[in-house]
């Protein structure tokens, strides 16, 4: 199966996908706080559970700090393919006024792959590990939001897809559905999860023109005026969720009301999308074990 696990880290951004050869997919480095009000840190977790002796994977969407706050943490560990943006120069001065240590490691990473990048965005040639298809897609935008140069990504396996979004605003993503080859791709989605933490600033109605997904995540923090679920729900057709053992369908759910969020694409004889969600600190870590 493919899994892909959603960290509460609040008003951040942080996942990790296993392949079923155990692959590991990390996709934005966010932080929150945890059970008892302790940092939490998704690769520190990860690390303690024996995973992430190497990642196989790094995606990091664009160069934000609520998206990059657990980079530090991955000190040590080889990171065997990068997927990110080269956001301009200015732009980048602009952010490094404010964490330039953190600015400088993301360079540094897309300075260190771009030389020999295995993903050369412009074509989007797809990566297809254990059966798991992932297609970046890149915008092209000349804008000074940061947020429209952040990748897209799409997870396809057993016939289910995901389309895992960065902080995309209006004009990113103006700019991707002018591609054919995108539209195409986006079709049949499943799960999206929203861009911008949900928030208005992050939603384009054009692109529920093109796909209509069953359910929306959302990863956000506890100021819930700042995502507009209502909305999302109404975009979202629903599908079957598994909430701390009672199963309801649902059509969006957050990482602010549900906790953690695990989702798994079975193959076999019967193909299915299983999604669990309230899972805090301790449970997580429980369930790591035997991912």
């Amino acid at each position: 199966m493919l899994r892909f696990l959603f960290w509460n880290v609040q008003h951040g951004s942080a996942a990790f996908i296993s392949t079923s050869n155990e692959r590991s997919v990390i996709v934005d480095l966010g932080t929150g706080i945890a059970d008892e009000d302790r940092l939490l840190s998704p690769i520190g977790t990860l690390r303690a559970n024996g995973y992430l002796e190497e990642v196989h994977l790094l995606i990091l969407t664009h160069p934000h700090e609520d998206h990059l706050a657990d980079l530090p943490s991955l000190s040590g560990i080889p990171i065997r393919n990068l997927i990110a943006p080269r956001v301009p120069l200015d732009l980048l001065g602009q952010l490094r006024a404010n964490d330039p240590a953190l600015v400088d490691h993301y360079q540094s990473l897309v300075d260190s792959f771009e030389s020999n990048m295995p993903f050369n965005l412009g074509r989007r040639p797809p990566v297809d590990w254990d059966g798991a298809k992932i297609t970046p897609f890149s915008p092209c935008c000349s804008t000074t939001n940061v947020n429209d140069y952040s990748v897209v990504v799409l997870f396809e396996y057993a016939g289910a897809k995901l389309l895992l979004t960065g902080d995309n605003e209006e004009a990113s993503w103006r700019n991707l559905l002018e591609d054919k080859q995108f539209r195409k791709a986006i079709a049949g989605v499943d799960i999206f999860v929203a861009s911008h933490h949900g928030r208005s600033s992050g939603f384009h109605s054009p692109l529920f023109d093109v796909m209509h997904p069953k359910l929306t995540i959302i990863s956000d923090g506890p100021c819930q005026e700042t995502s507009i679920t209502e909305t999302y729900t109404n975009v979202s057709s629903g599908m079957t969720v598994d909430l701390a053992g009672m199963k309801q369908k649902r059509k969006c759910i957050t990482t602010r009301t549900d906790g953690s969020i695990l989702v798994e694409f079975h193959d076999g004889l019967f193909s299915s999308i299983k999604v669990k969600t309230q899972y805090p600190l301790a449970r997580t870590e429980r369930k790591l074990r035997v991912l």
